[in-house]
């Protein structure tokens, strides 16, 4: 007979799941939880899949690759240059009524999940010369032929009777996926406007719902990523490698914050305080990663980029340059804190999420590190 696989809290550890291994009382049911465990593991793996758009930055040849064109053309719709940046899609018509939209069926959904869609969007080239108007809807979020928000004409800031035609603008919204496939929609032109509008860097995620450990290739199982007081007095207040153990500090939410970049929070400094990648030669907590008051800054803005089983965490402050690499705690480098450092071949720098049972969240301790 198989032995089966039973979760059990305080056992031995395979990722993120506790198990005990025992003798079955019959084949069937040994099956049953085998299966069961696997389909866990499946569905774990599929979590982790930050970004299913293709292309959502717009930067195919053409820039509308993996993406369908409605009512406009291929001609005026692909742009491969003037985005947010490199390509975008301009969804514009000038003889129809209909709407110009750009489609993409997106597989990978869990059923029940909260995703999140995101982007950037623009006035269009042609909307001030057709005379739109700011206040007016020009712009929709639909997902399988609903509409799911739609957006208003912008104003300059110097003058509200014109469309602001220069600045790119954020968009978010949230869906509950009910299977596996849905068909996000992008629109222009909406209500019979006129407002043409350009789209780029359009992302659909996950919510991440949970709290997850933060591991990385070199320090092995052992230890995990911890968050620390910014004022604290281990390692300066900057994050540390420590040893796993039931403390909150080393509890990790990720907060969709739009373009594929996470805020990463824990759950012992709560929603107020958010990871921050630093110089690795800045004079702030001398060039460690330290969790500070959350803000509208750029290093609190984290990516998540596979290789292999592994991802590389990297800021939108520091760019594709620079990766966050953890360090023995009791290490001479960044006196033992974890730091933003240039990318390279080091196992330092190769992080995996595990997701932690909800029923050990309740019972860990506050973090053992102030």
């Amino acid at each position: 007979m198989l032995p089966a696989i039973h979760y059990q809290t305080g056992k031995n550890k395979t990722g993120s799941f506790t198990y005990q291994i025992y003798k079955p009382n019959s084949i069937m049911k040994n099956l049953f939880l085998f299966a069961a465990i696997l389909a866990a593991f499946s569905l774990q793996a599929q979590e982790i899949n930050f970004n299913l758009v293709k292309n959502g930055t717009f930067d195919g040849k053409p820039s509308t690759t993996n993406w369908t064109i409605e009512v406009s053309t291929d001609v005026i719709v692909s742009q491969g240059k003037d985005g947010n940046s490199g390509g975008y899609a301009w969804l514009n018509h000038d003889v129809t009524a209909a709407d110009p939209a750009v489609t993409q069926k997106i597989d990978g959904f869990q059923v029940g999940n909260v995703y999140v869609i995101s982007g950037t969007y623009k006035v269009g080239k042609h909307a001030i010369i057709h005379g739109a108007k700011p206040g007016q809807v020009f712009f929709a979020v639909d997902m399988d032929g609903k509409e799911l928000k739609n957006y208003v004409l912008p104003a300059m800031k110097t003058d509200a009777t014109r469309c602001d035609d220069v600045t790119w603008m954020p968009f978010s919204v949230t869906f509950t996926a009910t299977k596996a496939s849905h068909t996000l929609r992008l629109r222009g032109e909406i209500n019979g406007s006129d407002g043409d509008v350009a789209v780029d860097n359009i992302v659909v995620q996950s919510e991440m719902a949970g709290w997850f450990r933060l591991v990385n290739k070199f320090r092995g199982d052992g230890e995990c990523l911890e968050g620390n007081k910014v004022n604290g007095t281990a390692k300066a207040g900057g994050a540390f490698m420590d040893k796993r153990q039931n403390v909150t500090g080393q509890l990790w939410r990720l907060e969709p914050a739009g373009e594929g970049f996470y805020r990463l929070k824990t759950k012992f400094r709560g929603d107020a305080d958010c990871l921050e990648g630093n110089k690795v030669d800045g004079t702030e907590k001398a060039g460690s990663a330290y969790m500070d008051k959350t803000q509208n800054v750029t290093g609190q803005l984290w990516k998540f980029v596979a290789e292999g089983e592994y991802y590389r965490l990297k800021t939108k402050f520091r760019g594709d340059g620079d990766c966050l690499e953890g360090n023995q705690i009791n290490g001479t480098a960044k006196g033992g804190a974890a730091f933003m450092d240039k990318c390279q071949n080091v196992t330092g720098q190769l992080w995996k999420l595990e997701k932690v049972d909800s029923k050990l969240v309740g019972k860990m301790n506050s973090s053992s590190k102030d």
